[in-house]
């Protein structure tokens, strides 16, 4: 079970364990270099994934947002004494500075010049920067965003912290067991990510040094801001000498007045006067006026900032407006100088320009912009306003399509619209720098604050409605993306969309999907709930389907099958329940009633009366007659039955709650009402349960639904409640009979998922009421080993006093001390151990506690264990001692204690690879522990090979370690050895892009195995150039290395570095005697250019035919470059290549028969369809087994490509059947493409699939 790291380095939720931070990687190639870590899986992961775990939405949305300081401003920091020194010690630069002085444009600045500077520096220093912005989304101003947005960076930045991220990634994804995976999508934790961030930034083998910027750190989270600061002072704190510490520039408000134990301090309004006077001048140009009197009136301007940037760019704003309207420069001057000098009585004067009748507008506008859940953008702003206004039910075509000044608008007036309505408090950031898509949002954090303690307020006052602004605001926007979600048109889309196309065609379908629940969930909390427009059951599924097509984009439970109950019992929104079900605004009073603890005949009275309202209320709406019958029936009829359930109580015991028990045509309304269950099986009491909502709980079980309905994991809503840490639910559901002891399909029970959480109060009561202790699930776990396996003693304790035994081995019998020594539970280790645990069990891999505590590097816990007595020579299956297993993780200390404790013989031990603790050291570049494991064992063979030919020095120079590979060559290594696949280390080293390693074996009599190749023919300058190695091709070549080989599929240098996009390999190889190799065709007859079609790598196509190459070639397959183009997609090497004379091969077909177009419509290609049919191409044509280019487009479900085929002449083509007697109509069919179905039958054809 995934459990949060908590900051301990000793907790198996510190990913570091084992990881190596050092050297180079490349993701994507065959082999990585940790493929020989036992921990490896198979499983691969890609480097886009690695990252997408890190980024979300709106990465750089305040950086984007920020203007470009006036050319000149901001230059004095670069000469304060405080900068200065900043810059030679390190440490931390604290600037500060009111409210709309100019803080975070001052960071951008230094950002940009630092950025600058490093373009050119080698080595590169790194720099992370991270802008808090309150009003963005969540991510935006908590540590989570914070410390994803630094390791995103800093991944991207150096290769060996992307190479260590990436082992962690992979580990989390793949390494962990079910248990640790039972649920939920994959998110790190914040502690988890603080943990890397640290490891890596403070990792010594990162050249250069290390700048973090971070703004605005009075914007993050009250709740989470101590943990900023503790980071802070963590980075600052660190190294022997103020010159390994990495530089910290930090900007925050006045307050709060956090203790940062600064190194240097900054008032920003003592150092910003002449920048506000630069910004005026530059920005305030009036004409028709007296230079004299201009430049007075500049100058009186900028002294009346007091340093507030904000102020003077909003008075300049202002006085650019008012000359525009003609006023004289003496009149503005008098208004101007009038304004308040305090921002939030400067914000009231621009609201008072509001005129009456835009003031609804207005209104909505600022709560769009102040509610939202982030930042809309313009786009998105532009439909929710037409929508929110204009109250009609449209198409949601025609609100992004109509036209007019009461409708929607085009970009260009909605930005003006935007502007003018705002009265300067609204900006919208450029598109060109929010990747084409312009942001609205409050100019500055002041905004926001005035909005939400004035702004408001003096808005309410002037439209003079009951309900203000700021508690309607939820409600107005919930409903207009209710009305969006129920648009007929997104609907079908939810059937065949993708998530890029739906953002394109439907602009609102992205905030709409993931926030309308939000939004209406606080309009309930505000009592208002009663009024949203809640979507129908047609538009709830469609929501669930665009939800599951966001994917990572929206949270848990849009499960298919959710209906408004299970939302409702998910957030606890007890009213919405009730007016769910059947006629509850009929009963207000009794409901309220049931909802508190009443006498017995009491509630079942209320309860009587109220079965047979909605008795009558069901009966009707079916048009079934009903009648009451019997003292315990409330209604019968021919098909349906209402009765209350008598309930008896026994002394002492929690009264139990009267019941409804439905029954209609044998199957119950009752389970249609309450016990309706989503795709997982979950009915809305099991969500209530989940989620710890009680009242809820109580209000659904009251209408009868059931307590032990599982759903499809085996959970029943009491396992859930008991996993969750829910303690009154459970009480409730054990006081109405839930059976403590159903286990769920893996063999779980609520006290065994207790146990494993450390919920002691649980267990306790669980145990009190008869839950089983000695349980096991189905892998052999029971409740005292799953409380090992977390830093839970006390419940060991109480487990272990109440009979748990602890030497009972799960289904790979480890026992609960095995896990807990693998787990860093020293604590746990000690108890267990006094009360008669054997330490000297094996688990099934043969490890030992000691052997696992050593591999994990559990110091305190290898120490105990040798003082009592365990057996520091005991291998495992893989034949890996205690030691080696530390020397394999690099854990030194570990290491020296072992061989204190007699484990010097183990250095010579070989495991089942042929490996030995020097091999596992060496190839994790773990120098230290090489020349300790070497002094104990002076006469270890150094040149000993593993199970795949690889000696020790092999290993280090294949992962890049330098120092390694000098120590070993010292001590006599051979460095001209090969392994299995004839790689000699120079090859290794020249694949992996060490350069410094290259030159050094080269120099130590390596020199001839530069032309020594692989067992499939392959030379290091090959491998260098199929993996982008320029540095190392150059110097090979010059050592006299030979650049035309091939391998034994006849691929060139020059081949591989075209097929991989190494240009500028391509042209020094071109350039250096293998300039024929531009013609010589592989094995299957594919030459350079044919490979660069292929991967779609344009200049290189543009290169090669530039220096001669045929780009009308084809390969073994009759393939030509233009076919492979069009295949993939390639539009622009296509038009390249048509027009520079390969135009006769788009009619050029294959062996097959398949042509450029047909391939194209094949994969879906639109745009290269329409340009070859521009071109001539025929779109009749068909393969060997007569399909049709509309067959293969309707097959695959492009349905752009079967509309565009129809309407250029191949509609005839809707009879023509494969030579198997398949249509294009009957293959969409077979396929499910519903709409490509729908389309051909409406042109009249084949309408009988």
């Amino acid at each position: 079970m995934e459990t949060e790291f908590n900051g301990n380095f000793n907790s198996e939720h510190n990913l570091f364990n084992g990881v190596t931070i050092n050297g180079n990687a490349i993701f994507g190639t065959d082999r990585a270099p940790g493929d020989r870590d036992r921990s490896h899986t198979g499983e691969q992961v890609s480097w886009r994934k690695c990252l997408e775990s890190l980024e979300f939405e709106d990465f750089w949305y305040k950086e984007r947002k920020l203007q470009t300081p006036t050319p000149g401003t901001c230059e004095w920091l670069y000469e304060t004494p405080e900068y200065l020194r900043w810059v030679e010690e390190h440490g931390l630069l604290l600037v500060r500075g009111n409210p709309g002085s100019g803080k975070s444009t001052l960071l951008k600045f230094a950002v940009e010049r630092q950025l600058e500077a490093e373009a050119e520096a080698i080595p590169r220093d790194l720099v992370l920067r991270f802008f808090f912005h309150s009003s963005g989304a969540n991510l935006h101003r908590s540590m989570e965003g914070f410390f994803r947005s630094l390791l995103h960076q800093l991944v991207e930045q150096d290769s060996g912290s992307k190479k260590s991220f990436y082992d962690l990634y992979h580990k989390r994804m793949v390494g962990e067991t079910a248990k640790r995976r039972m649920s939920g999508d994959f998110r790190w934790h914040a502690a988890e990510l603080r943990a890397i961030v640290e490891t890596l930034v403070l990792n010594d083998k990162i050249a250069g040094e290390i700048t973090i910027f971070v703004d605005a750190i009075d914007e993050c989270l009250d709740q989470e801001r101590a943990q900023l600061i503790s980071f802070i002072r963590r980075l600052r704190g660190v190294g022997t000498e103020r010159s390994n510490r990495p530089k910290i520039f930090l900007t925050c408000r006045l307050y709060p007045d956090e203790s940062f134990m600064m190194d240097f301090n900054i008032r920003l309004e003592e150092n910003n006067q002449d920048d506000i006077q630069r910004y005026v001048e530059s920005e305030l140009l009036i004409t028709g006026e007296d230079m004299s009197d201009l430049i007075e009136f500049k100058n009186s301007l900028s002294l009346q900032t007091g340093g507030l940037f904000l102020w003077a760019r909003l008075a300049v704003n202002r006085a650019r407006m008012m000359s525009g309207q003609g006023f004289s420069l003496k009149y503005i001057g008098l208004q101007i100088f009038q304004c308040p000098r305090k921002l939030n009585e400067l914000y009231n004067v621009l609201l008072q320009g509001i005129k009456d009748e835009e003031l609804l507008e207005a209104g909505r506008l600022f709560q769009w912009v102040r509610f939202a859940c982030r930042p809309l953008h313009l786009e998105e702003l532009k439909i929710a306003m037409t929508l929110d206004l204009d109250g009609t039910s449209r198409s949601i075509h025609e609100l992004e399509n109509i036209k007019g000044p009461d409708h929607s608008m085009s970009d260009h007036q909605m930005k003006k619209r935007i502007l003018h309505l705002g009265k300067g408090l609204i900006g919208i950031t450029d598109s060109n720098l929010s990747h084409g898509r312009a942001l609205v949002g409050f100019h500055h954090e002041t905004v926001k604050d005035y909005i939400d303690t004035a702004g408001l307020q003096y808005l309410d006052s002037r439209l003079s409605r009951e309900q203000g602004l700021a508690k309607t605001a939820d409600l107005h926007i919930a409903n207009t993306c209710i009305s969006y979600l129920s648009s007929e048109n997104l609907h079908s889309a939810s059937e065949w969309g993708s998530k890029a196309g739906l953002r394109s065609k439907f602009f609102l379908y992205d905030y709409a999907t993931s926030h309308w629940l939000d939004h209406a969930i606080q309009a309930e909390l505000k009592e208002i709930g009663n009024f949203v427009k809640w979507p129908s059951s047609k538009a709830l599924a469609a929501w669930v389907k665009l939800s599951r097509i966001l994917k990572n984009r929206v949270k848990n439970g849009r499960e298919e099958g959710t209906t408004l109950l299970h939302l409702a019992a998910d957030h606890g929104l007890l009213s919405l329940a009730e007016r769910i079900m059947p006629s509850p605004s009929k009963i207000p009073t009794q409901l309220r009633m049931l909802r508190s603890p009443v006498t017995e005949p009491m509630a079942q009275g209320i309860v009587y009366l109220w079965s047979l309202i909605v008795f009558l209320f069901i009966s009707a709406s079916r048009g079934a007659p009903s009648s009451t019958v019997g003292s315990s029936t409330v209604g019968k009829s021919d098909d349906l039955t209402a009765e209350i359930k008598p309930v008896t109580t026994a002394p002492g015991q929690s009264s139990q709650w009267p019941r409804i028990n439905w029954s209609y045509n044998g199957s119950g309304v009752q389970r249609e009402i309450v016990n309706a269950r989503d795709a997982r099986g979950r009915s809305a009491l099991y969500r209530a349960a989940a989620n710890g909502r009680l009242e809820m709980l109580r209000f659904l079980y009251s209408l009868g639904a059931e307590l032990s309905l599982a759903d499809r994991a085996g959970w029943t809503p009491i396992f859930a409640a008991s996993r969750k840490g829910h303690f009154e639910v459970v009480k409730f559901l054990h006081s109405q009979g839930a059976d403590l002891n159903i286990p769920n399909n893996e063999g779980w029970t609520p006290i065994f998922a207790a146990s494993l959480n450390g919920n002691l109060e649980m267990v306790q009561f669980l145990h009190a009421q008869g839950a089983d202790l000695k349980i096991s699930d189905t892998e052999g776990w029971t409740p005292i080993f799953a409380a090992s396996f977390n830093e839970h003693l006390e419940m060991v304790q109480f487990l272990h006093a109440q009979g748990g035994d602890l030497n009972i081995p799960n289904n790979e019998d480890w026992t609960p001390i095995l896990n807990a020594s693998k787990k860093g539970r020293l604590e746990v280790v000690k108890f267990l151990h006094a009360h008669g645990a054997n330490i000297h069990m094996p688990g099934n891999n043969g490890c030992t506690p000691i052997s696992i505590a050593s591999r994990k590097g559990h110091l305190e816990i290898v120490k105990f264990l040798c003082t009592h007595g365990a057996n520091v020579h005991t291998p495992n299956t893989d034949d890996w001692t205690p030691i080696f297993a530390a020397s394999n993780r690099g854990h030194l200390d570990v290491v020296k204690l072992l061989l204190d404790n007699g484990a010097g013989v183990d250095v010579h031990t070989i495991d089942n690879k042929h490996c030995t603790p020097l091999h596992a050291a060496s190839g994790k570049g773990y120098l230290d522990i090489v020349k300790l494991l070497y002094t104990y064992g002076s006469d270890i063979d150094i040149n000993i090979p593993d199970d795949i030919g690889r000696t020790p020095v092999h290993t280090a120079a294949y992962a890049g370690h330098v120092e390694m590979v000098k120590f070993l060559c010292e001590k006599g290594a051979n460095i001209r050895t090969f392994d299995h696949q004839h790689k000699t280390p120079l090859y290794s080293a020249a694949h992996w892009g060490h350069l410094e390693i290259v030159k050094y074996l080269y120099g130590h009599g390596a020199d001839a195995d530069i032309h020594t190749p692989t067992d499939i023919g392959r030379t290091p300058v090959y491998t260098a150039c199929e993996t982008g190695r320029i540095g190392i091709v150059k110097f090979l070549y010059e050592k006299g290395a030979n650049l035309r080989t091939f391998d034994n599929q006849r691929k060139t240098p020059l081949y591989v570095a075209a097929h991989w996009g190494h240009l500028e390999i391509v042209k020094f190889l071109h350039s250096h005697e293998a300039d024929t190799d531009i013609h010589t065709p592989t094995d299957i007859g594919r030459t350079p250019v044919y490979t660069a079609c292929v991967t779609g790598n344009i200049e290189m196509v543009k290169f090669l035919h530039e220096k001669g190459a045929n780009i009308r070639t084809f390969d073994h397959q009759h393939k030509t470059p233009l076919y492979v183009a069009a295949h993939r997609g390639y539009l622009d090497v296509i038009k390249f290549l048509h027009s520079h004379g390969a135009d006769a091969d788009i009619h050029t077909p294959t062996d097959i028969g398949r042509t450029p177009v047909y391939t194209a419509c094949d994969t879906g290609h639109i745009e290269v369809v329409k340009f070859l049919y521009e071109k001539g191409a025929n779109l009749h044509t068909f393969d060997q087994r007569h399909k049709t280019p509309l067959y293969v487009a309707a097959h695959g479900g492009h349905i752009e490509v079967v509309k565009y085929l129809c309407a250029h002449g191949a509609d005839a083509d809707i009879h023509t059947p494969t030579s198997d007697g398949i249509t294009p109509v009957s293959a969409a069919s077979r396929r499910g493409h519903v709409e490509i179905v729908d389309f051909l039958q409406s042109l009249g054809h084949d309408s009988h699939p």
